[in-house]
């Protein structure tokens, strides 16, 4: 924040910090803060206005997890495991207690064994839409918010990211590269220019 508050003058709301299972900067490396709603307009707000994300989480974990993700349920399983074993690592749990963790004591006696299979298989099992729906409820107080990301996504209009089809003929979402458009940026540049010293030696002629 102070970075662009001395840059731009005003505080910078990033795209990446506003997607559901985004907890940390993964250019600082640090947690991230959670803005008022009555501060939001605020160029720069002040220190009560502030909220800091409290948890073990990992920038560099979450920029894996966004990076390559191949559909919804992908994304879903990745954003829900995360948050579970942050959860169940920063009370010094084990997974036999993972209903501690919950935000409510009210849920099905299934959804225990629901989220220990997310913490303990490398995949998720086929989950109905109540059963997802219930998890986001017990291990996020913004739940709503995740919800409508996940119900609502659309990979071709995500800021930030890309589609690309491997030869497989599965298509995955990654993050663009920021140094790989600038190339492809230079590189259309010196194009233009050298079609314009083209144009140029053909008029003469």
């Amino acid at each position: 924040m102070q970075e662009d508050i001395k840059t731009h003058g005003a505080v910078v709301y990033h795209y990446q910090h506003q997607y559901p299972g985004a907890f940390t900067c993964w250019k600082h490396g640090v947690n991230l803060l959670h803005v008022a709603p009555d501060a939001r307009l605020k160029p720069i707000p002040d220190e009560s206005d502030l909220t800091p994300v409290v948890g073990g989480y990992d920038s560099e974990r979450e920029m894996r997890q966004f990076r390559r993700c191949y559909s919804k349920s992908s994304l879903y399983y990745r954003v829900t495991k995360y948050q579970l074993e942050t959860l169940l690592s920063d009370n010094h749990l084990t997974v036999d207690n993972i209903a501690e963790v919950f935000r409510t004591t009210k849920y099905n006696e299934e959804m225990p064994v629901v989220a220990a299979n997310i913490v303990c298989n490398s995949t998720m099992d086929s989950l109905t839409g109540y059963q997802k729906k219930n998890l986001l409820q017990l291990i996020f107080d913004d739940h709503p918010r995740y919800q409508r990301f996940l119900n609502n996504i659309n990979y071709e209009t995500m800021v930030g990211f890309e589609m690309k089809k491997l030869p497989n003929g599965h298509t995955v979402l990654h993050i663009k590269s920021a140094n790989k458009y600038k190339a492809r940026r230079e590189r259309r540049q010196i194009k233009r220019v050298r079609n314009k010293i083209k144009r140029k030696q053909n008029r003469r002629r």
